[in-house]
C-alpha cells in the first residue's frame, strides 16, 4: 500500500480489525453487532475489515448494522493479496485466513495497538477492557488454546500455544522485528505443518514465538 492509502485511528480511538470474503460477511456483521452492543463507549471503536471479496449488498448490510449501535461504520481494506495465493489453505481455512499477517503494514506508524478478531467470534463483555490490557513489553496479547494436544506434536511448550483468534497485537513490535516477513517464510518452508493440524494459524504463530523468542502475553479471561 501507498503511504496514502495507509490507515490511521482517531484520538482515544480502539482499533479493532478482522478479515473476512463474501461467505464470512453475515458471521463478521453479528461479530461486530455484538462488540458494539456490549461497549460502554461504541462512539470510540474504529473497526476494519480486511476485505477478501465481500459483495457491495453485503457490506452496506453490515454498515447499516454498525450504525444502529453508534457505530461510525466499517472500513474495508482492500490490498494486493496476490502474494496469499501459494500458502496452503484446508478446509474452513481461507486465504483470507492469513491477512492478518499483514496488519502492520496497512496502518501507519501513529497506530501502536490493534486488536484483531476473527470473523465467526461473538463478542460478549466490554471490548474496552481488553484494549486498556498493557502489552507494552510484549508482541502479542494472547489466550492459551486449552483444546487439543498439537503443541506436542509440534515440539512447542504448552505455554506458547495460543487461539490466534483473537489478538491484541503490539504494532510496534511487529514492525520492529518484521514478524509478518518472517511468518510468511516460515508458512512457506514449513507447508506440511499446515495441512497436517487444523488449528494452522495458532500453530503458525506460537512456533514463530517460541522459536524466534518473540514474547506472547497470556491474558486471562
Amino acid at each position: 500500500m501507498t503511504p496514502e492509502q495507509l490507515r490511521s485511528l482517531p484520538p482515544n480511538a480502539v482499533g479493532i480489525v478482522a478479515s473476512s470474503d463474501d461467505n464470512y460477511a453475515p458471521h463478521l456483521t453479528v461479530l461486530f453487532y455484538s462488540l458494539l452492543a456490549n461497549c460502554s463507549a461504541p462512539e470510540r471503536v474504529s473497526l476494519f475489515c480486511l476485505d477478501g471479496g465481500i459483495s457491495d449488498e453485503n457490506k452496506a448490510r453490515m454498515n447499516q448494522e454498525v450504525k444502529t449501535l453508534g457505530g461510525s461504520g466499517v472500513d474495508f481494506v482492500s490490498f494486493n493479496s496476490d502474494r496469499y495465493d501459494n500458502l496452503p489453505t484446508i478446509k474452513h481455512i481461507t486465504s483470507s485466513a492469513y491477512y492478518r499477517i499483514s496488519i502492520p503494514e496497512i496502518f501507519d506508524d501513529s497506530v501502536h495497538k490493534l486488536i484483531y478478531l476473527d470473523c465467526d467470534m461473538i463478542v460478549k463483555g466490554d471490548i474496552i477492557e481488553l484494549w486498556d490490557t498493557d502489552i507494552a513489553d510484549f508482541h502479542i496479547g494472547a489466550f492459551e488454546n486449552l483444546s487439543g494436544h498439537t503443541y506436542k506434536k509440534l515440539g512447542i511448550p504448552q505455554n506458547q500455544y495460543f487461539n490466534s483468534g483473537m489478538l491484541l497485537i503490539n504494532l510496534d513490535l511487529w514492525r520492529r522485528d518484521g514478524i509478518p516477513e518472517k511468518v510468511f517464510r516460515f508458512k512457506k518452508e514449513n507447508p506440511d505443518i499446515v495441512v497436517s493440524f487444523s488449528d494452522a494459524n495458532p500453530a503458525t504463530f506460537a512456533i514463530v514465538a517460541a522459536k524466534m523468542g518473540y514474547k506472547v502475553a497470556h491474558l486471562e479471561a
